[in-house]
């Protein structure tokens, strides 16, 4: 069985505790094609100890969240570059020093906002689209998300989220990030699902991979239910 973070042996090598720990940059590697690392918090402060999201891009740089999605905000304890490696005495200054409501529940009660919510989008892979007309998400089920982009721009290595646009149906708002010395940069893209794409208005946007799409459907049912 493999080490939980907890009755951490003295040597213990896990990234968690022990010879090599470091609690700013913990020994995980979530899984972003899968649903529950979106909603489940991964790690915990190490300042003030409440359930966060801990993310590592590939390049090495890591960050926690609250929660994950637009505006993408860092967990206040790191947003304020507290240094690193505190003794215990000076972490519990500094937790006198943030505000009383780090760690807090959240009001949970229903916006009445009109705007559509956001919500992740496990992916998996992203496919370059034939032609340079973008990318595709491939998510879990089958889902593709078209959008006109270059795949260095969107990997599927980081969280991605989406709502729906309001101007046209089969068309969603892209929301991701990339990090810049620490600290997580908002990336907005348009995309547009299966059944968007073929829309006449896209016929300029998505011209090969449009007739790739219809190619299928004339073959093959589409899934039920789902619109991406």
């Amino acid at each position: 069985m493999s080490c939980n973070a907890y009755g951490h042996p003295p040597a213990c090598e896990c990234g968690w505790g022990g010879v090599n720990h470091d609690p700013w940059r913990p020994n995980i590697s979530p899984d972003w094609s899968r649903p529950s690392s979106h909603t489940i918090p991964n790690a915990r402060c190490p300042v003030c100890q409440s359930k966060v999201f801990f993310y590592r891009s590939p390049d090495g740089g890591a960050v926690f969240f609250d929660e994950l999605g637009p505006p993408w905000s860092k967990h206040p304890c790191t947003a304020k570059n507290l240094t690193r490696h505190l003794s215990g005495s000076t972490q519990e200054v500094l937790k006198a020093l943030l505000p009383k409501n780090v760690g807090a529940k959240k009001n949970r009660r229903k916006s009445k906002r009109v705007t559509p919510q956001w919500w992740p989008y496990p992916c998996g892979t992203v496919e370059t689209l034939p032609n340079n007309e973008g990318i595709c998400l491939h998510g879990e089920g089958g889902k593709r998300l078209f959008v006109q982009t270059r795949a260095k721009n969107v990997s599927a290595h980081t969280p991605i989220w989406i709502r729906t646009a309001l101007d046209m149906k089969g068309k969603y708002e892209v929301s991701t990030f990339k990090l810049k010395n620490g600290n997580p940069v908002m990336a907005s893209y348009v995309g547009y699902s299966a059944k968007g794409i073929q829309t006449p208005s896209m016929q300029d946007k998505f011209e090969v991979t449009r007739k790739e799409i219809l190619g299928e459907a004339e073959v093959v049912t589409p899934p039920v239910q789902t619109d991406l």
